[in-house]
């Protein structure tokens, strides 16, 4: 009994996550039409025409960014959260991933690169050494830990370097 109520408000919550995206995008698309098509936000016949115009204009355009930055954080939570449901059954996720190869093309197409392998072991090293800063062992085993990861780090980077002047030889 309980799958089938479970079920059905599964179903009855995807129903009212699609109304709510399709009023949420002609919301959108209706501001678009004011704010670039009509003459609905212009004021006249104010000494502060231009300034008048322009605030209601920037207020209408808040108002259609909020509205539907509500929806996108519903779904992606949502889809956060069926992905966490999903690991946590054994199987790996799939919205996010998907999410993720698309907009890494969105930002390929932009112009912004990946980060090298190298800047993000970087990254997690130096977050690391945060951690183990932050943790209650002693000073002598933290300093030890610390100065290891930074040989580890250094190590890579030589080897980058040189596997890079030999790629540079080899041409």
């Amino acid at each position: 009994m309980n799958k089938y109520l479970f079920m059905v408000f599964i179903i009855l919550g995807l129903i009212q996550l699609l109304l709510i995206m399709i009023i949420n995008i002609i919301r959108f698309i209706y501001i678009i039409y004011i704010l670039f098509f009509t003459n609905e936000t212009e004021v006249r016949n104010s000494p502060l025409n231009k300034a008048a115009t322009f605030i209601s204009q920037t207020i209408l355009c808040f108002k259609g960014i909020c509205g539907v930055g509500i929806g996108i954080g519903s779904i992606g939570g949502t889809l956060m959260f069926a992905d966490e449901i999903i690991k946590s059954s054994g199987r790996s996720p799939f919205f996010m991933p998907l999410v993720g190869q698309n907009m890494d093309k969105i930002f390929t197409n932009l112009g912004y690169h990946k980060m090298d392998n190298i800047e993000q072991l970087s990254r997690e090293i130096h977050n690391l050494n945060d951690q183990i800063l932050n943790s209650p062992l002693s000073a002598e085993v933290k300093n030890k830990i610390i100065i290891n990861n930074s040989n580890i780090l250094s190590e890579i980077k030589n080897s980058k370097i040189l596997s890079e002047i030999k790629n540079i030889d080899k041409k």
